[in-house]
């Protein structure tokens, strides 16, 4: 199976430089709430990636472009698991994260701290999918 990681890695790797950069920052500071702004674009596009990259390989695995198209992400994900791509708790991060999606996307200047260590464990388990996926 041959999916094309290099996005899904391109965005990774920005989110962990957004990150670093929010966290050298003094809290509260202009700088700051710019690379919160940052950061919480860059999630948004890791976990689409995730998504379009995820798909992908389900469809280069042998499941139906139809079936995969017509999938939340939960099942997405427990799909990926199946084939796996995931293992349970990654899976189960995973979701977290998606849910986590929703409650920062309007409030870029808001980003709870809460995320940004579900943030660190995200680009943890980014970085293995990434070189699980290239390897098959």
């Amino acid at each position: 199976m041959s999916v094309d990681t290099e996005v899904f890695l391109r965005r990774s790797r920005a989110l962990v430089s957004g990150l670093a950069l929010l966290q050298q920052s003094e809290p509260g500071s202009v700088t700051y709430a710019g690379f919160r702004v940052k950061v919480n674009k860059g999630y948004g596009l890791v976990l689409a990636s995730v998504d379009e990259t995820l798909r992908a390989a389900l469809k280069a695995a042998g499941e139906t472009v139809a079936d995969v198209d017509a999938l939340a992400i939960a099942d997405v994900l427990r799909r990926a698991e199946v084939h796996g791509l995931l293992s349970a708790e990654e899976a189960a991060r995973w979701l977290t994260c998606f849910a986590r999606r929703d409650l920062v996307s309007g409030s870029a200047d808001l980003l709870a701290e809460e995320t940004l260590a579900i943030l660190r464990a995200l680009l943890v388990d980014a970085r293995g999918l990434e070189i699980a996926l290239r390897s098959r």
